[in-house]
């Protein structure tokens, strides 16, 4: 309504004044021009009274107009700013819709956790780093501190540092534009509470795989070590093997790169399928003979398959060219493979042997273990419900920081509770930060801030969350007394099992 008032006004103003220049300058066509300093002075009746009063009166009219229009624009003001904050705020939000799409990729689609390809730093075992979910994260760090990871990233982590001062792409505004999104895409506060239990569910199940993960990343390793230490017995045969798949995809004869014809053959393609005869009746053959070599140790996708030179879908899936082109590139992948293998074997045998060793060492010290019974006479007068509880809450709000490798698996995980990123949590810590247990539980709750102080003589950095927004009262009381107690770490250095 202001808005549109004003405009009135403005459009008035401006008809009003074109008119009068109009007017002032027919009528001094109409008349005689006559040089200023020739003409006859005015009347002091005439200056005093019509001059003066036409003066007067369009002093008036401006006046008016400047004490209406200028308030008039203020009031608008107000709306008009407004109007570009929020359409700043919308598109900060597709921007960082758009940037965050990296971030998704390792963070999961909408931020609720995912994993990213990793490698362990102490055992040069791949592996998959738990990603944390992001869309509960602003419950329990403030803006400054997840931009600071966001610019710096986190060390001993797969999480790079994305802003120009960490050494990424994004200048601030990108991270601003990315912050704005991650807050908007923020669960609500109750739903944020049932993940959190949710969480802890997922630890359980943490140590009740463990062992199974663990085996089966030991076969992965064994079957890795093999195919490294075969590899240069392999190549010859498998870049022969690669070669004749591409001649015959392409068309041409198998042994086409010997040849010293000029021009390719014209061979039949009685199916029209985009594959000749030749290398229907040929393909099936050299796939087998890759199995039988073991390519498939490198690229586990490659399967012997059957081609019928009179039809284009023999298996009635696909086409026959578009099987045999998949299963031809997966056996390119492998001669790669094996390629870098056969290069570099000495050194890739010495990584495997040491990763596997690692590995082994893991099944038989089995860190992730947890004696529950122990734990619910040390800290819960024998209630094994609420020990159960106590370790998978804080297995999945703690450990990330406070368990070396937790996030890295089962396998990578060090003594729960001797320190990561975050401090060593085993006895007596507690007891001597802490003067009562209370204390603590308030202290999970709340975290720390940079330079202040808590506990008995603690100093904050700002690293430790706030869990008081995501867990219940008596789920911060449960982490406290688990943290009180004599349980935490392993038999291996006196605490845990």
């Amino acid at each position: 309504m202001i808005n549109s008032l004003a405009i009135v006004l403005v459009a008035i103003a401006i008809v009003g004044w074109l008119a009068y220049l109009m007017v002032s300058s027919v009528r001094s066509q109409s008349r005689e021009e006559v040089a200023p300093n020739l003409a006859p002075p005015m009347a002091n009746e005439e200056l005093e009274t019509s001059r003066l009063e036409r003066a007067l009166f369009w002093a008036v009219i401006l006046s008016a107009f400047a004490a209406i229009s200028l308030p008039m624009y203020f009031l608008t003001e107000f709306n008009r700013q407004g109007s570009f904050i929020e359409a700043f705020a919308e598109e900060s939000l597709e921007r960082g819709s758009a940037l965050s799409l990296d971030c998704q990729s390792c963070h999961g689609p909408g931020f609720v956790g995912a994993a990213a390809s990793a490698l362990h730093a102490q055992s040069g075992v791949s592996t998959n780093w738990a990603a944390p979910r992001l869309d509960t994260i602003f419950y329990r760090y403030s803006r400054e501190e997840v931009k600071f990871w966001i610019v710096y990233g986190r060390a001993g982590t797969p999480m790079p540092g994305w802003g120009t001062d960490g050494g990424g792409v994004l200048n601030d505004q990108q991270v601003e534009d990315i912050l704005n999104y991650l807050e908007e895409s923020q669960l609500p506060q109750d739903e944020a509470v049932a993940v959190m239990a949710a969480e802890a569910s997922t630890a359980d199940g943490f140590r009740q795989n463990a062992e199974a993960n663990l085996a089966a990343m030991v076969a992965s390793q064994e079957t890795k070590l093999v195919a490294a230490q075969a590899a240069p017995g392999r190549l010859d045969e498998a870049i022969r093997i690669n070669a004749a798949l591409k001649n015959l995809i392409a068309g041409l004869p198998i042994d086409w790169n010997n040849s010293s014809a000029s021009e390719p053959p014209d061979l039949p393609d009685t199916d029209e399928d985009g594959l000749t005869d030749l290398a229907e009746a040929e393909i099936p053959g050299l796939l087998q003979f890759a199995v039988n070599l073991g390519l498939t140790d490198y690229e586990s996708g490659i399967k012997v398959i059957s081609l019928d030179a009179q039809n284009p879908v023999s298996n009635s899936i696909e086409s026959d060219l578009e099987l045999a082109t998949s299963q031809a590139g997966l056996v390119g992948a492998a001669t790669s493979t094996v390629t870098v293998f056969a290069e570099s074997a000495e050194a890739i045998v010495d990584q495997l042997e040491l990763g596997l060793a690692y590995l082994m060492d893991s099944a038989e010290t089995a860190y992730w273990e947890v004696d529950i019974e122990a734990v619910a006479d040390a800290s819960f007068g024998g209630d094994m419900e609420e020990a159960t509880a106590a370790v998978n809450l804080f297995a999945g709000n703690c450990s990330r920081c406070h368990t070396s490798g937790y996030s890295a698996g089962a396998p990578f995980t060090l003594p729960i509770a001797t320190g990561g990123f975050g401090p060593s949590l085993l006895p007596p810590r507690a007891h001597v930060q802490f003067a009562e247990v209370g204390d603590l539980a308030e202290f999970i709750s709340t975290g720390s801030e940079s330079g202040i102080a808590y506990g008995i003589n603690g100093i904050g950095r700002g690293f430790m969350p706030s869990f008081g927004g995501l867990l219940t009262e008596e789920e911060l009381d449960l982490i406290a007394e688990y943290l009180w107690g004599s349980t935490l770490g392993s038999a291996a250095i006196g605490g845990g099992l």
